[in-house]
């Protein structure tokens, strides 16, 4: 499977949120979204794959990440 970038994944995101699943040709429009890097069917792979990770997540099956807290501005050491 091709790898997707962080900004291919946040411009994948955002359309997912206006290409809804009774969108016709919603693969074709997403990949456009994406600027064409992808094609529909890696586009469609890459969803599938996306919703399998949530329903692990959801089952338990992968423990949520522990992220770290940023600092505070009051925190920080200033130069």
């Amino acid at each position: 499977m091709a790898s997707w970038t962080s900004k291919e994944n946040k411009l994948f995101e955002n359309a997912l949120q206006i290409y809804t699943e009774d969108t016709p040709e919603r693969w074709e429009k997403l990949a456009g979204a994406l600027g064409n890097t992808k094609t529909a069917q890696q586009v469609k792979l890459h969803y599938e794959k996306l919703v399998e990770d949530i329903m692990a997540i959801e089952r338990g099956a992968i423990p949520l990440p522990k992220y770290k807290k940023n600092p505070s501005k009051s925190n920080r050491m200033m130069a």
